[in-house]
């Protein structure tokens, strides 16, 4: 079997060109998924058109106006993702891609889906992906875990207890939210027949 985990705050990411250094990525393309961006140029290659001035260093640079705009944008568009929204299109594209070649392997694949630590709170601003991901994960048969109500229901009976770690680490689990994720993937590989019950 094969298990992967996609954490929601990722999604947006999916569409991004440049994450701390250029990548490549995925663009929707007549139904399916076409790479772009590859290969990436070597930080030696960049570097030496720097110092011979074939590129120069801050072309492209917008305002922070405008950074701070596209970010709003971004994070607008995360909340009103539509299974037609460029986003919504390369993940369901991921998914089918991943669920194909993993069978293709003779194996089976699992998804699962980790909420950022604002599922917590009274607005959890990735709910519209998850919910979209779980109906793309249904429609070609893709089993898939959703740990929100997981999360929220321990947390609720444990308010003593942390899931993540702090503020600075982003969406990284503590240690008793690692464990939380490891007991519940257990369970599912039990429900879904690919581990057997010792119980």
């Amino acid at each position: 079997m094969v298990l992967l985990g996609f954490f929601v705050r990722d999604y947006s990411r999916n569409t991004l060109w440049f994450r701390d250094y250029a990548k490549p990525r995925f663009v929707p393309e007549h139904g399916s998924l076409k790479l772009v961006g590859s290969p990436v140029i070597p930080p030696e290659q960049l570097f030496e058109e720097y110092v011979t001035g074939r590129r120069k260093i801050g072309a492209g640079v917008r305002s922070y106006a405008l950074g701070a705009l596209a970010r709003f944008q971004r994070a607008l568009r995360d909340r009103t993702v539509t299974a037609q929204s460029e986003g919504a299109l390369v993940l369901s594209g991921i998914m089918a891609r991943f669920a194909a070649e993993v069978r293709a392997a003779g194996a089976t694949p699992l998804w699962m889906i980790i909420p950022d630590r604002d599922v917590l709170g009274r607005r959890a601003r990735h709910e519209p992906i998850e919910r979209l991901c779980e109906q793309y994960a249904a429609a070609i048969r893709l089993p898939c875990l959703s740990l929100s109500k997981i999360f929220r229901d321990w947390a609720q009976a444990h308010p003593d207890q942390k899931i993540y770690q702090g503020r600075e680490t982003g969406g990284h689990l503590s240690p008793a939210g690692n464990r939380l994720v490891a007991e519940e993937i257990r369970r599912f590989l039990v429900r879904e027949g690919v581990l057997k019950s010792d119980g």
